[in-house]
């Protein structure tokens, strides 16, 4: 796994630093989701097929795939894609690890 220094910096002002603020920000929005750890070079090569690449955070929203956490552009897909903009009241946050 390599590290973008300029995207961590960018990320990091942001205010996004740590895979958990971006489930969070995910949770809020009511958007399901699941989180995938990369222990071996297996999920690397899964991640790869997914996204296109083996960079995280990444997003896949049926055929559109970022790599990356800008708040817009992840808005973006999720708003052509038909998720709400906000977690119905009382509801559960998602996520958890995929298996």
């Amino acid at each position: 796994m390599r590290v973008n220094v300029d995207v961590l910096q960018r990320q990091a002002s942001a205010g996004f630093t740590l895979a958990t603020e971006v489930a969070d920000w995910l949770s809020r929005r009511g958007v399901p989701f699941a989180e995938k750890m990369l222990q071996s070079q297996e999920d690397v090569t899964e991640l790869k097929q997914l996204v296109g690449d083996a960079f995280v955070p990444a997003l896949k929203v049926g055929k559109q795939s970022f790599r990356g956490f800008e708040a817009g552009t992840w808005n973006n897909l999720l708003d052509l894609a038909g998720y709400p903009k906000s977690a119905p009241y009382g509801s559960k946050p998602s996520g958890g690890l995929a298996k």
